[in-house]
């Protein structure tokens, strides 16, 4: 990925994230956090990932819908380049997906512990 897509990536989730705090909901969206932005390699578009609690997506997106028009421009107000991408918002499920890795070497590491405890008399194959 080029430096200037990198650099626009950054403005956006900076100002997204700016203009949320300042526009949301509060009454319904208590945390609303913008992880990343991938904008496409000809600027038209960009992809805004944001993570909320308890499953909470939906009715952001559903928010977001009536809102899309509003934030775009108060983007395009805030960002000083030719063409601003078009944005939409991405549910992150980044941190699910490591919750999930989490718990799998978690009982990994249970299964291990429950095979390592050697009964008097065995050996560490479990056999007299």
């Amino acid at each position: 990925m080029s430096h200037r897509i990198d650099k626009i990536n950054s403005l956006i989730k900076e100002q997204v994230a700016d203009i949320l705090l300042t526009s949301i909901d509060r009454e319904h969206f208590q945390l609303v956090t913008v992880t990343r932005v991938i904008t496409a390699r000809d600027l038209s578009t960009a992809k805004v990932y944001v993570s909320l609690p308890n499953n909470s997506f939906k009715n952001f997106y559903e928010w977001s819908k009536g809102n899309l028009y509003d934030i775009q421009k108060e983007l395009n107000h805030r960002l000083n380049l030719h063409h601003v991408p078009r944005i939409s918002f991405v549910e992150d499920t980044t941190g699910e997906y490591v919750s999930h890795i989490e718990d799998l070497f978690a009982k990994i590491r249970k299964d291990e512990e429950k095979g390592n405890q050697v009964s008097p008399g065995t050996n560490s194959t479990g056999r007299s």
